[in-house]
């Protein structure tokens, strides 16, 4: 009985390790996620060329800060319009 109790006691704690171990893993994923999309925004953002993205619908979801100055419209103009009916 003692020999199970400690054998379940050891799985518990090598369970508890992995967890902690995959926890750091997905934190450190996480956190280099966040840093490559704050990246990309902010080339996004201060392209010096119009940069959007549109769905398969070819509806405009994004657009620069350039894109809004260069056509003199808003980018809640833009968003949810039809790329070719601008």
């Amino acid at each position: 009985m003692a020999l199970a109790i400690a054998a379940a006691l050891g799985w518990v704690a090598l369970l508890r390790r992995q967890v902690q171990t995959q926890t750091k893993l997905i934190r450190q994923k996480l956190e280099d996620e966040t840093a490559l999309e704050e990246r990309y925004r902010e080339l996004f953002e201060n392209a010096n060329d119009i940069v959007y993205t549109h769905d398969c619908e070819g509806r405009i979801t994004s657009i620069n800060q350039t894109g809004e100055q260069l056509l003199q419209r808003p980018a809640r103009t833009f968003c949810r319009a039809i790329s070719w009916n601008w």
